[in-house]
């Protein structure tokens, strides 16, 4: 267990053998985090330099790295944000889902390569998280373009849904919300 202060907020971190749990004590919210092709984070252990200097220790490796809020790759791996949405439902009447808005920080794309038009990636889950539907993509907006909200269209029906969006380009990622526009169908 570690005590962490990054990005403004204030981290209890649990390293177990296969996964890697986050107490964030500003919000009061537990996360999971977990590095690009492994059960858990590669940050084992923390030492902080000065006040804004953090460096982790890579348990796979033994390699040492400089924790920083705008580096947007992990030891030269990128990086994949998952977030999952509650669920809709309103069993036992179905669901239409028109449109799914994420309120997403825009305009964050960088000059070439991956990343310039970032994207992000819905799919859902009909069976709690069991199983996933392919992903639908949605621009984020190129470098500059603030005026773009990443938005999704004639999602179908169901019962009980879980969405989740998932973001792997090499850019600053902050979702704000989500919205979505949808019909209760009779039974």
């Amino acid at each position: 267990m570690h005590a962490l202060e990054h990005g403004g907020h204030h981290f209890i971190v649990f390293n177990f053998a296969n996964l890697t749990l986050l107490y964030d004590t500003d919000l009061g919210r537990w996360m999971e985090r977990r590095s690009l092709g492994l059960d858990r984070w590669r940050a084992s252990c923390f030492a902080v330099l000065d006040k804004s200097t953090i460096l982790v220790g890579d348990y796979a490796n033994g390699n040492i790295y400089t924790l920083e809020q705008d580096t947007f790759s992990e030891a030269g791996t990128e990086i994949e944000r998952i977030v999952h949405f509650p669920p809709l439902s309103s069993d036992p009447r179905p669901l239409f889902v028109h449109e799914l808005y994420l309120d997403i920080e825009t305009g964050v794309g960088i000059t070439s390569g991956q990343g310039s038009d970032p994207t992000v990636m819905l799919s859902w889950s009909e069976d709690d998280g069991r199983t996933w539907s392919n992903d639908f993509e949605a621009s984020m907006g190129a470098l500059g373009n603030h005026r773009w909200r990443a938005t999704f269209s004639r999602l179908g029906r169901s019962r009980n849904r879980t969405f989740r969006a998932r973001i792997s380009d090499p850019v600053k990622v902050a979702i704000l919300g989500a919205w979505a526009r949808f019909d209760v169908g009779l039974q």
